[in-house]
């Protein structure tokens, strides 16, 4: 299959689990099974800021856009932003559990 298939993304794991670009390795290997988790990365960066309210890592994710010369070195840059919040909230809510 080719084109677009829309996804909906409800939460921080769900983008970050979404976000995904397959390595040419691996498309040799796959053939056209391969694929690009696409979002809209200033789509992306306005929804951590708006609806999470964390301008810090907006911030990072302006940052990421900024730097990135494409899509891929842009994104990989974003779900590691992503997926470094998650362990924090995740972090932060064991030491809660805790007490």
């Amino acid at each position: 299959m080719a084109g677009d298939i829309r996804s909906w993304v409800y939460t921080m794991q769900q983008a970050a689990d979404f976000l995904h670009i397959s390595r040419i390795e691996d498309l040799v290997q796959i053939g056209g099974r391969g694929g690009i988790g696409y979002i809209h990365p200033p789509a992306l960066q306005r929804w951590v800021r708006d609806v999470f309210q964390d301008e810090e890592l907006a911030s990072a994710v302006q940052e990421e856009i900024e730097a990135g010369s494409c899509y891929a070195e842009r994104m990989v840059g974003i779900k590691r932003l992503l997926e470094q919040r998650l362990t924090q909230c995740h972090d932060v809510l064991a030491k809660d559990s805790e007490t």
